[in-house]
């Protein structure tokens, strides 16, 4: 028995000894770097106004097709020292199309079209010669045929594989359905292997998957798994057999084609570039073409590089700390930002360390001294808790040296400002404001918390506040807007809700919660306009914005400020592209470079989606000013255009208005948020809620 249990003992032991000895060789396969391949730019010129919605390209040309309906077909050729550009008519002499995509197969180019009035899909070509000829006829089995850019390739037998879905249907010169095979992941893109052999490319959340198609089924050859989200994915034509390019939103990636090794790979934000719809790789030249989407889509821009040693990068790296899903879009203002710095400067270069919404972790490098050489300040609500921790630089002696100093909107920067020191930059910002409801706006004399509280009296809540959902919390957190100056202190480090003010708004905010209608979130959008005393307006972009409310309270309407009980305070929010320098930064000149280059006029003009701010520069401002009055907005019916008088409104509010960050401190108002729950629940009185807020304050502001 005792043999028989040592026997067991040796065993496990050994068994323990070959998973010691396996796990270390598994680590070290996972953390083996991936070389970095290096390009740097010899040459790029954008189109403007090629909104383009798909691009192929081939060694030589490229073909493009847009979203507006009937426009050409555009054929994209270098030149001497330019770019060519070849309209190709594709529309059909009768009937209705729409163009779905396009593929090119020895230098012939092909479109897959939809016929609306025969509810067919048709594929035609187009020889290099010219002139167009019909290919197959077939007719769609559902909505997913209709998808542009969603998938056709024609083989080198002349083969055709249109896409449903993520249905793959191969039919042969005569339209003869051959077979299909259903695949995992979106259908990114075909291609022929070394053997003839058709292959696709498919994408799923966090991999890659390369599949070979066959009549008896799609054979998968490998999946490439990646800790984050993949996102979009382009392929790359290239000159190198046995080489599979991809260019995903944020970087290129080279694979070997049958075992799906990763060779190599390159970030695209450190070349200047982003957005990739299309390229190709020549490695016998070095050479790379890349065709990406710029300004919000508007654009197409075609950059030339050329491949070189990764020892050759003589910049100094500076890492901008994202955080936020507002960012994650390549087409966000501050992504134009960083690839337009990674084109133009000599000396620094930005690369993204993306934290998405783990702001703990950001937190925890910043406390430990690793920080991001920029963060970027999206959640400013942080912004007093990371100047308290002393994470942020002031950038006050930058400023003071600043290129633009004389064209900057201090009024709006101002208001940053914490006990004298500035440690955020805003490029960018909109404008908070409250509108009376007309009802009332011809008694206003003068703007002030009694104002505001006297006509709630009169309203006795027949209409709603701000539009909120009824919640005590969503009152008090508007309130505070404009009030949190009375009960913070940062200067002193001191706090002030034990007062009689404070327990006044928690006594109101719970009032309003009682009185709150159910049926208000019932309401039509004209129901809940008609039936809200004081809505919250919010201005940026462009001035027109000004006109969205002039259905309901007219033309040249005032815009108030959040209440005080001296006067009032605008709001002002600071949009995704600003930013801070880290304070234990070794390279703080080169991070305050990058965020001077947010001032430069193409950076200030810029409104993407997720960054559709007034600029902070008044030259820029009063250029927007004077395009504004050619702007038109259609609203019930009429197209209406801004007055000079509607435009000085929103000029007087940014220049002269006293103005505040429409943000709260997230520690403190974590704090407000949940000790005032038990007063609000009729559970404590407003005095021990209030008393125990002033204490919790107290210490985070001494902290």
């Amino acid at each position: 028995m005792q043999k028989q249990n040592n026997k067991k003992i040796l065993l496990l032991g050994l068994f323990v000894f070959l998973m010691a000895a396996m796990f270390p060789a598994c680590g070290k396969e996972e953390s083996e770097e991936i070389p970095e391949k290096v390009f740097s730019i010899d040459y790029s010129e954008e189109i403007e106004g090629l909104p383009s919605e798909q691009v192929i390209c081939t060694q030589g040309s490229a073909w493009a097709i847009t979203p507006v309906k009937g426009d050409f077909i555009y054929k994209i050729t270098s030149g001497s020292g330019s770019l060519d550009l070849e309209e190709i008519e594709w529309h059909p002499a009768e009937g209705e199309y729409f163009i779905i995509n396009i593929a090119e197969r020895n230098g012939t180019l092909y479109a897959e079209l939809y016929n609306q009035d025969e509810d067919t899909i048709e594929v035609r070509k187009y020889p290099a010669y010219g002139g167009w000829s019909d290919v197959i006829t077939v007719k769609p089995e559902g909505e997913g045929w209709h998808t542009v850019g969603g998938g056709f390739f024609v083989d080198g037998n002349g083969n055709i594989y249109l896409v449903n879905g993520n249905t793959v249907i191969c039919f042969d010169g005569a339209g003869n359905q051959t077979y299909r095979c259903e695949l995992n992941g979106k259908i990114c893109f075909f291609q022929e292997n070394e053997e003839g052999n058709t292959e696709c490319v498919t994408v799923e959340a966090k991999g890659v998957i390369l599949y070979e198609l066959k009549e008896d089924g799609a054979e998968e050859k490998w999946t490439w798994k990646e800790s984050e989200t993949v996102g979009k994915v382009h392929g790359i034509g290239s000159s190198e057999e046995g080489t599979l390019c991809l260019a995903t939103d944020q970087e290129l990636l080279f694979f070997e084609r049958k075992s799906g090794s990763l060779l190599a790979r390159t970030e695209l934000v450190k070349l200047g570039v982003a957005s990739v719809m299309s390229g190709y790789y020549d490695a016998e030249e070095g050479t790379l073409r890349l065709y990406e989407s710029v300004g919000n889509r508007k654009g197409l821009r075609c950059s030339l590089l050329s491949e070189r040693e990764a020892s050759g990068e003589q910049r100094t790296e500076l890492v901008y700390g994202m955080v936020g899903g507002v960012n994650a879009d390549t087409t966000a203002g501050i992504w134009t930002a960083i690839t337009a710095f990674n084109q133009e400067n000599k000396d620094y270069y930005v690369s993204i360390k993306n934290y998405g919404s783990n702001l703990e972790r950001l937190h925890a490098d910043m406390a430990a001294g690793n920080g991001p050489d920029i963060i970027d300040m999206t959640y400013s609500e942080y912004y007093e808790s990371y100047v308290k921790n002393g994470y942020l630089e002031d950038l006050t002696p930058y400023l003071e040296q600043l290129q633009f100093r004389d064209d900057i909107i201090w009024n709006v920067l101002d208001a940053y400002r914490i006990d004298g020191g500035l440690y955020i930059f805003v490029p960018q910002f909109m404008l908070e404001g409250l509108l009376n409801h007309p009802e009332y706006e011809s008694t206003v004399e003068e703007w002030n918390m009694d104002t505001f509280l006297e006509f709630i009296e009169k309203n006795q809540w027949e209409k709603d506040l701000f539009g909120a959902d009824g919640s005590p919390e969503s009152l008090l957190r508007f309130l505070l807007y404009g009030r949190q100056e009375e009960f913070i202190d940062w200067e002193r480090q001191t706090a002030s809700f034990e007062t009689e003010e404070f327990t006044d708004m928690l006594a109101l905010c719970r009032e309003y919660s009682e009185e709150y209608r159910a049926n208000a979130e019932g309401w039509t959008y004209e129901e809940r306009e008609w039936n809200t005393l004081y809505k919250t307006a919010i201005y940026g972009g462009m001035f027109y914005t000004y006109l969205f409310n002039v259905d309901i309270y007219g033309r040249e309407y005032p815009i108030y400020g959040y209440p005080t009980l001296s006067g009032q305070t605008y709001g002002i929010a600071a949009c995704s592209d600003s930013c801070a320098i880290y304070s234990g930064s070794s390279q703080k000149e080169g991070a305050w470079e990058f965020i001077e280059s947010l001032l430069w006029e193409s950076n200030q003009k810029y409104s993407g989606i997720a960054n559709p701010g007034f600029p902070v520069r008044k030259s820029v401002l009063e250029e927007m000013a004077a395009e504004a009055g050619s702007e038109q907005l259609l609203s019930g019916g009429e197209l209406l255009t801004i007055t000079e008088s509607e435009i000085s409104i929103l000029e007087d509010i940014i220049y002269n208005g006293n103005l505040s960050r429409t943000s709260i401190d997230q520690d403190i108002w974590s704090v407000i948020y949940e000790e005032t729950a038990p007063y609000f629940a009729g559970d404590k009185s407003a005095e021990e809620v209030a008393h125990i807020i002033q204490s919790r304050v107290q210490m985070i502001l001494q902290e």
